[in-house]
């Protein structure tokens, strides 16, 4: 995160504690605790729905999910899925 990035962050929360007349520490740990629990949610790989209050609800695209599991099907194919080692290479014999 950039510097500034990182600065108006701070502001931001700053801001919510006056408001909420709340710790600056509690602020930080509800912020971070919940983009943590969005990134595992995403991360999971289940494609589930995450909803931020004041920020809205982020979910994968149909498109976006088409083409995921399109991907994923063919490199399961060429054997190169996660769950498959993969296939064993040849040496090359180029002189």
């Amino acid at each position: 995160m950039s510097k500034e990035n990182e600065r108006r962050r701070i502001e931001i929360e700053l801001e919510i504690a006056r408001k909420m007349e709340m710790r600056f520490a509690t602020v930080q740990d509800i912020v971070v605790s919940q983009f943590a629990f969005a990134a595992k949610t995403i991360r999971s790989g289940e494609f589930e729905s995450v909803m931020l209050p004041y920020l809205g609800k982020f979910k994968p695209s149909p498109k976006t999910l088409k083409w995921i599991n399109e991907r994923k099907a063919q490199k399961i194919y060429e054997g190169k899925g996660s769950n498959n080692p993969g296939r064993k290479r040849e040496p090359s014999n180029k002189s």
